[in-house]
């Protein structure tokens, strides 16, 4: 097994700089507790009147006097959603430039709110910028020419392609995959899926499976059930001096003079690893040559495959299925509210109490004979 923790601190960043506010001018007596989540700042209340380090993407500013008030989001808590900093008014250069979107540090004192939509808020004593998006799409052609030092390049035009208080089609998203992640819409996705892979491990897991990892490169086509994709390795050209200039190497061995291809299935590994190990499972990605292109097509997908051995009666294999979907999929909705709430309310309709309602009933099971007919 191989594990790679790759951090990047924020002082190795060339545009990150403090902005301190005028209250901030003496050093603050208590060091900062370091970058706690912003579920923990906005949940903990043994940390009220404690000196805060919090990073964060800015999600709104609003000016009041002399006041700014920022509101932070980390990707952590779908429910509260944002902790609001407070920061007395600095130099305008400086506030204009924190803008939608943009990564800053604050540093500060956290404490409880007067506002009835919140509990706690952020005295803000300094800001660290590290990336500045430029959203004003107009005005200006856009282009590197045209961008500030630090702002952060994310389109053709040199201008953040996202907006606050907007919503973009999937498509335009899916050109911007480095900065997606920030949008509500798609983090709640990728909240929900994980929220789901970790309820079906634990289910599995629970119930004694042994999750097995089995190989992407193999060379069995699972039964020959679909056309797969086979592998063939690159290698540059001898005559060659240009790193960049490859050839493909004809038939597609590799390592041996079997044809290497992408799995389709985990299906074969897993029964041979059953003949000895009694309940076993992976989830792993799956690859088939498929020609449709609907979304009932996936060229790669994530697939859960379980095995157990000594199993020969066909309804036990139904209620090891059902009882797994069932416990899964209820397990993610209650540990991802939040994320159900903001999907059907961006996808404007709401299937959770359908949902809920069809796992609390016994599964219907059928022949395929009689299934064609219905």
């Amino acid at each position: 097994m191989f594990l790679r923790i790759k951090t990047r601190p924020a002082s190795s960043i060339p545009s990150a700089r403090w902005a301190s506010s005028s209250s901030s001018k003496k050093e603050e007596e208590q060091p900062p507790l370091p970058r706690p989540s912003l579920t923990r700042v906005l949940t903990d209340p043994d940390l009220l009147g404690r000196t805060l380090e919090v990073s964060g993407w800015v999600r709104s500013t609003r000016r009041h006097g002399a006041l700014i008030f920022v509101d932070l989001d980390d990707g952590s808590d779908p429910v509260h959603n944002r902790l609001q900093v407070v920061m007395e008014k600095e130099e305008e250069a400086t506030a204009a430039r924190v803008k939608f979107h943009s990564s800053v540090t604050v540093r500060g004192v956290l404490r409880p709110s007067s506002h009835p939509k919140q509990e706690v808020e952020l005295l803000g004593h300094s800001m660290r910028m590290h990336n500045i998006t430029n959203v004003d799409h107009g005005g200006r052609k856009g282009g590197k020419e045209d961008q500030e030092e630090g702002e952060e390049e994310s389109s053709a035009d040199g201008y953040y392609p996202f907006a606050p208080r907007k919503v973009y089609k999937p498509k335009f998203v899916r050109q911007f995959p480095s900065f997606r992640a920030k949008l509500p819409e798609f983090a709640s996705v990728l909240r929900l899926r994980s929220a789901l892979s970790g309820a079906i491990r634990a289910h599995l897991d629970g119930r004694g499976f042994v999750h097995v990892h089995t190989p992407i490169l193999t060379t069995t086509d699972c039964e020959g059930g679909c056309e797969v994709f086979a592998v063939k390795p690159l290698r540059r050209k001898k005559d060659s001096d240009d790193e960049a200039e490859v050839e493909t190497e004809e038939g597609g061995e590799l390592y041996s003079s079997d044809k290497v291809v992408l799995t389709v299935s985990d299906q074969l590994h897993l029964e041979a690893i059953c003949n000895g190990l009694a309940k076993v499972y992976n989830f792993s990605p799956a690859f088939r040559v498929e020609g449709g292109r609907s979304r009932r097509h996936l060229t790669e997908f994530t697939m859960v495959e379980v095995e157990e051995a000594f199993t020969d009666q066909l309804s036990e294999m139904l209620s090891t299925a059902e009882i797994l979907l069932k416990s899964a999929v209820g397990c993610a909705m209650d540990a991802a509210a939040g994320d159900v709430h903001t999907h059907a309310r961006i996808a404007k309709r709401d299937n959770s109490e359908a949902v809920r309602k069809l796992l609390s009933r016994d599964f219907v099971t059928m022949s395929y004979k009689v299934g064609r007919k219905l």
